[in-house]
């Protein structure tokens, strides 16, 4: 009896620790982040801002929050809190950093800087990690490995995700196994490897990726170049402009946000809505702005969070800006690291990490709970 009680007991609090995630609606890379197809009904569809409570701050160096679609964010360090984030999976070899993807609440897989995987089934993490049949980076990657060398991944499903590395290759996931299998050939602007390759899919083997240059399509097995309509980089009118990441719902509704702070919106056929500029912020010294966090929940309920701290919201037609930002609430805070998910049409998680541009009074990871 004692034991059967303990179970119970053990099973309710791994339930209240799963609710408190999903209630709390996160989701990095991070980090991207991951770039699934969420089908969650939200109900009738809220409307107006959002309000904003900061619900942690860790000081730098000692945790990442990586977050995936559903809600559903995880903490690279094993001994931090924080409230609705969960412990992230433990990868056997030394990492600089993972990205995660969920196909359900209960089915996130992550993917390393190593080329290991590891599986979330809504209670924890797998203990064994798999490895990615085509990992095999040389150059920096291999020699002084740094995030942008997480290869990106999208779960449009429980049981098929595919893992995209910088490379030009990819790695797909099904039947709980990764196999390799060719992307896009390699091109000739990916000269340094540690650019991020994205990719988004809206269905087991529907995909949009970009390998710098221009977005291609998935579809019967085989990729061709998407028409999006976007100047991407190597086109004389946008020499550096990148796509950072794609988040697709299973609609099927792209958004494909790059380093300057635009957003292009495709279906399945291409562009369904013209690039629009969220924000501007401050470039670095290189000319770059840092990328806007996408996160959708339902069919068609998408957000942005932009890297100057603004939260934009996504009508159907068109893009609404919140009068208050986010970072009003971190003092000298211009230009960070963002990231978000959520889990309803009206619960999200905002991440926000102040970049080199920062005052230097702040530091840290600051993330925020936001409902409407």
């Amino acid at each position: 009896m004692i034991r059967e009680r303990s179970k119970v007991a053990s099973l309710s609090r791994r339930t209240a620790l799963i609710g408190a995630a999903l209630g709390l609606a996160l989701a990095l890379e991070a980090c991207g982040g991951g770039s699934g197809a969420p089908t969650r009904s939200s109900g009738a569809k809220p409307t107006g801002p959002f309000r904003w409570k900061l619900v942690s701050h860790e000081s730098p160096g000692y945790s990442s929050v990586v977050c995936g679609e559903f809600g559903m964010c995880f903490i690279q360090s094993q001994s931090s809190r924080m409230p609705g984030v969960l412990p992230g999976p433990r990868f056997p070899s030394q990492t600089v950093g993972y990205r995660v993807s969920c196909g359900s609440p209960d089915n996130c897989v992550a993917v390393d800087s190593e080329g290991e995987a590891a599986i979330f089934d809504g209670k924890g993490w797998s203990g064994s990690t798999q490895a990615l049949a085509i990992y095999s980076f040389s150059g920096a990657c291999a020699s002084s490995p740094n995030t942008g060398c997480v290869p990106t991944v999208s779960c449009p499903t429980r049981s098929w995700c595919v893992a995209a590395l910088n490379d030009g290759n990819n790695a797909v996931w099904s039947n709980r196994q990764w196999n390799g299998q060719a992307l896009i050939g390699a091109s000739p602007f990916y000269t340094d490897e540690t650019l991020k390759a994205p990719i988004g899919c809206w269905a087991a083997g529907s995909c949009y990726t970009s390998d710098g240059q221009f977005v291609y399509k998935l579809e019967r097995s085989a990729w061709s170049q998407a028409n999006v309509g976007v100047p991407f980089a190597g086109s004389s009118s946008n020499p550096t402009d990148y796509v950072q990441q794609i988040v697709c719902t299973s609609k099927p509704l792209c958004m494909l946000a790059d380093n300057q702070g635009e957003v292009s919106i495709a279906g399945p056929h291409g562009s369904i809505a013209p690039q629009q500029q969220l924000y501007s912020s401050p470039p670095d010294p290189a000319g770059y702005v840092n990328s806007p966090a996408i996160a959708c929940s339902g069919t068609d309920n998408c957000f942005a969070l932009g890297a100057d701290g603004s939260f934009h919201r996504w009508t159907g037609s068109k893009w609404i800006t919140d009068k208050a930002k986010i970072s009003s609430q971190i003092p000298g805070g211009a230009s960070f690291d963002v990231a978000l998910s959520c889990a309803s049409a009206s619960s999200c998680i905002a991440v926000l990490t102040p970049d080199s541009r920062a005052s230097e009074t702040i530091s840290g990871q600051y993330v925020f709970s936001g409902s409407r």
